[in-house]
């Protein structure tokens, strides 16, 4: 995060909560790549789960990277799949 505490370009952000197992698949795949990586709990973060509910999610992960929504676990695989070719 830069100094405004907004999402850099490459950064991914995940909106998790607890004991989500796709969440913790995401987060690894993650870090695995040497990705950056923001895990916020919409049960935790103020605001997080309105932001979800504004945007129409019902399930978590869902996981952008900078300012795109890739989505969940399996849009993640593929978003990382189709970067590296």
């Amino acid at each position: 995060m830069n100094k405004e505490n907004k999402p850099t370009v490459d950064q991914f952000i995940i909106y998790t909560q607890t004991d989500c197992s796709f969440c913790t698949k995401a987060f690894e795949l993650l870090k695995l790549s040497g990705d950056e990586v923001k895990s916020i709990d919409i049960r935790l973060i103020d605001g997080a789960l309105a932001m979800m509910r504004a945007n129409g999610f019902k399930t978590v992960p869902q996981i952008y990277h900078g300012t795109h929504h890739v989505g969940g676990y399996e849009e993640l695989v593929q978003y990382m799949e189709a970067s590296t070719k």
